[in-house]
């Protein structure tokens, strides 16, 4: 299971030019598996957060490798369309950053990452 307690949003929209488009879900791959993203001590997964409340994103990786990922950043209007905001305007810190924070499976019969 991979914890990030940094602000991640969308983890696989890397390549896509978002500028003036609504957003699309992107379906993870079939290696990817329980895909949870919420607030920090939010243990009941609703999807809300308080403003500058840190986001965890985990997930499972089945192949069990230890793959780069990366996660971007994009703040969107109730659309879901991009917003006009610069990032240093709702984001402290980093993006587009590689995730580094992830454990290895132990003692199971399903590797995982």
């Amino acid at each position: 299971m991979t914890k990030i307690s940094s602000f991640i949003l969308i983890l696989t929209l890397c390549g896509l030019n978002l500028f003036s488009q609504a957003l699309q879900e992107v379906i993870p791959p079939d290696f990817i598996k329980s895909v949870s993203l919420r607030g920090k001590g939010n243990d009941s997964y609703v999807p809300f957060v308080q403003k500058g409340d840190e986001i965890i994103l985990e997930f499972d990786d089945l192949y069990g490798d230890e793959v780069d990922y990366y996660y971007r950043i994009v703040h969107c209007d109730s659309e879901w369309k991009p917003s006009d905001l610069s990032k240093s305007e709702y984001i402290n810190g980093l993006d587009e950053q590689r995730i580094s924070n992830y454990k290895n499976s132990l003692n199971t019969l399903q590797i995982y990452t």
